[in-house]
C-alpha cells in the first residue's frame, strides 16, 4: 500500500492535470471565436478579414491552374508542377473547411454541437465547398477543377464589403462602357 505522501502527491498531481486541461480547453474556445470571427467578417469598417482575403486569393489562384492547364502545352510542360500546386491548394480548402466546420455551432442558424456540423455540412456553400476540394485528391484533370469557379459564390458571400461592392461596381461600369 501507498503512504498518504503519495497519496497527496498523486492527488496533486491530478489537480495540475485538470488545470492543464482547463487551461487547453479556455485556449481553444478562445481560438474558435477567433477564427469564428475572421470566417463571418463581421467588421463595422467593411473591410474584408484576412481569412476571406486568404481564401479569395487562393481561389483565384486555383481557377487560374484549372484554366491554364486546359491548354496541352502547358500540361505537358508544368502539368507535374501545378498538379503539385493543386495538392497544396487542395489541403489549404481542406483546412477552411474544416475550420468552418468547427465554427458551425457558433452560429446561430446551425444550431449547437453535432447538430450545428451536420446542417452546415448540409448546407449548399458546404457542399460546393467539398465538390471544390474533391477534384484536387482523386486525379481528375481539367474538367472536374472548373467546378472551382463555383467556389466564386463564396467570393460573393465575402464580398458584403463596401469596398469590394465599389469594385464590382466600378468593375461594371468599365464593362458597360466598353461595349
Amino acid at each position: 500500500m501507498g503512504s498518504v505522501g503519495d497519496y497527496r502527491k498523486n492527488q496533486k498531481d491530478l489537480l495540475n492535470l485538470y488545470a492543464c486541461l482547463f487551461s487547453l480547453f479556455a485556449a481553444m474556445k478562445e481560438l474558435r471565436l477567433r477564427i469564428y470571427e475572421q470566417i463571418i467578417n463581421d467588421s463595422p469598417g467593411g473591410s474584408i478579414s484576412l481569412f476571406n482575403q486568404i481564401c479569395g486569393v487562393t481561389i483565384f489562384i486555383s481557377i487560374f491552374f484549372a484554366v491554364v492547364i486546359t491548354e496541352n502545352s502547358i500540361d505537358y510542360k508544368f502539368g507535374d508542377q501545378i498538379d503539385f500546386l493543386d495538392w497544396i491548394i487542395g489541403g489549404l480548402f481542406c483546412i477552411e473547411y474544416f475550420c468552418r466546420l468547427w465554427v458551425a455551432p457558433l452560429e446561430n442558424k446551425y444550431g449547437k454541437g453535432l447538430k450545428g456540423v451536420l446542417r452546415y455540412m448540409v448546407s449548399p456553400m458546404a457542399i460546393i465547398d467539398v465538390i471544390a476540394i474533391v477534384p484536387s485528391f482523386i486525379g481528375v484533370r481539367a474538367e472536374l477543377k472548373i467546378l472551382r469557379i463555383i467556389r466564386l459564390l463564396r467570393i460573393l458571400k465575402i464580398g458584403r464589403s463596401e469596398k469590394f461592392k465599389q469594385s464590382i461596381y466600378h468593375f461594371n461600369y468599365a464593362l458597360r462602357s466598353k461595349s
